[in-house]
């Protein structure tokens, strides 16, 4: 799978988890929360942030979703696999 969905209410649940130990994008939809960690990475100067492996979709764009993926570049789901590996390992 490229892309694994981690809905509202799960916050840094299994799902999102789940989606970095096998290798997959989370995408985060949940307007209203901060991931564990979220801007802790760049404020320990890890030089890493969650934008540098997974996508953050609004919860209003959910009907978009297929859409949303679908214009992610091959190039930047790339770059967003190697930050998911970055991170797991």
């Amino acid at each position: 799978h490229q892309f694994c969905l981690a809905f509202p209410g799960d916050g840094w649940s299994s799902r999102v988890l789940d989606a970095v130990v096998h290798g997959c994008v989370p995408v985060i939809i949940q307007d209203e929360s901060e991931m564990f960690f979220e801007g802790a990475f760049e404020a320990a100067q890890l030089g890493l942030d969650y934008a540098d492996f997974s996508l953050r979709v609004r919860e209003a764009d959910l009907a978009s979703l297929v859409r949303i993926l679908e214009a992610v570049s091959a190039e930047r789901l790339a770059s967003l696999q190697r930050g998911v590996l970055r991170v797991r390992d």
